[in-house]
């Protein structure tokens, strides 16, 4: 077992620090293929990831900047929650509407919406635009803005 003598254990950015390290340890979904770079490993791998990301500012938690890409200064950054959601890949909507998906079972557009890694299911309807606008409203409501791709109709 790995001993820390910095002093900093107790802090947000140490909590943050391992849950990275476990995440590509454990090798959990969505991150099998992640890789922390050498120099944020080791015995002085927390006091140089702090040196380089800085603590953690309020409301803000760890991001790739590429999510097919490991941890490294190059990659990472703090955001938001919205930062987030807007940096994740998409799950491939055939519709080509974001949070709008065709159910070939029914025949019908499905409007879902990915909270906290997690989808919310917002409705079923015979009408593409009509899932758009289901999206759209349950979006708006959870983050006070559109999201920057889309355009008024």
């Amino acid at each position: 077992m790995t001993r820390f003598y910095h002093g900093l254990s107790d802090t947000k950015e140490f909590e943050i620090y391992k849950s990275m390290l476990n995440r590509c340890k454990r090798k959990i979904k969505y991150y099998e293929n992640c890789e922390v770079c050498e120099e944020w490993k080791g015995r002085e791998g927390f006091l140089n990831f702090l040196a380089f990301m800085g603590l953690c500012p309020e409301g803000k938690s760890l991001d790739r900047k590429d999510g097919t890409k490991g941890y490294s200064p190059e990659n990472c950054k703090w955001s938001t929650p919205l930062e987030q959601v807007l940096n994740t890949k998409k799950k491939k909507s055939l519709t080509g509407i974001r949070g709008v998906f065709f159910d070939k079972r029914y025949g019908t557009y499905e409007a879902k919406i990915k909270l906290n890694g997690k989808y919310k299911y917002l409705g079923r309807t015979n009408d593409k635009e009509a899932a758009r606008e289901l999206y759209l409203a349950e979006y708006y409501k959870t983050y006070s803005k559109f999201p920057p791709e889309y355009k008024p109709i």
